[in-house]
């Protein structure tokens, strides 16, 4: 997948004394973040394994993306005992409860030749995305992702 974002960043702050003192040891990694898209943010994602009707390797792009989106409180950890066996060790991602979109907004997705709209020579528009407001999840849902042999 290829990204083009002209400006992202992470600020990382210290704790201070009393929230160091709530800090609990407990396992795994708990992010809370907010990104947030300026004019000209691209999107471009290509398949290479699919298998096409014109043997085209095509693009989906999510063209001119602006505004932002934040979560807090998503959890990663290794846990055991997975799997239909229960016999796999997995990466356990916690989804947030809540997601804050502000002026959340595409231009559109297309899906054409290139990984770039103005250069694709079919382009076809697929849709647009606008979104404002919270979206809230009612439990704490959790994503087990393990290895198949």
């Amino acid at each position: 997948m290829l990204c083009y974002a002209p400006q992202m960043w992470a600020d990382m702050a210290p704790l201070d004394e009393q929230e160091l003192q709530q800090v609990d040891g407990q396992a795994g990694i708990t992010l809370s973040g907010y990104m947030e898209f300026e004019q000209g943010t691209r999107f471009s994602y290509q398949n290479e394994d699919a298998d096409y009707r014109d043997n085209t390797l095509y693009w989906l792009v999510m063209n001119e993306v602006t505004g932002g989106i934040g979560f807090t409180d998503m959890k990663l950890d290794l846990v055991d005992g997975i799997g239909p066996n229960g016999d796999k060790t997995a990466m356990q991602i916690t989804l947030p409860q809540e997601l804050t979109f502000e002026q959340l907004q595409t231009e559109g997705f297309y899906l054409g030749d290139s990984r770039e709209v103005s250069q694709m020579a079919d382009r076809r528009f697929v849709f647009a995305v606008e979104i404002d407001g919270k979206l809230q999840a009612p439990a704490q849902t959790k994503i087990n992702i393990f290895p198949v042999n």
